[in-house]
């Protein structure tokens, strides 16, 4: 099968969860944790009513050219 973006990002976000929850005073919290689709409005709304001090987003893009290669990091 295929690769797909949205199963790579959640099982990224999830093994972040678990780093973070791992720290001790820190808590993350998925907005989502199954496959479906939450519109970017709901998600910082989902974020903003946990009282979150930091709102992380993760995409993985994909790119036919094989040497392509990093990350991006917006702020």
């Amino acid at each position: 099968g295929r690769t797909r973006e949205k199963d790579v990002v959640l099982a990224i976000s999830r093994k972040l969860k678990d780093a973070i929850d791992a720290c001790p005073g820190m808590q993350a919290v998925l907005v989502r944790d199954g496959d479906y689709y939450i519109p970017h409005r709901e998600r910082y709304e989902k974020a903003r009513r946990q009282r979150a001090d930091l709102f992380v987003s993760i995409h993985a893009d994909a790119f036919r050219n094989p040497k392509v290669a990093g990350g991006s990091v917006f702020i």
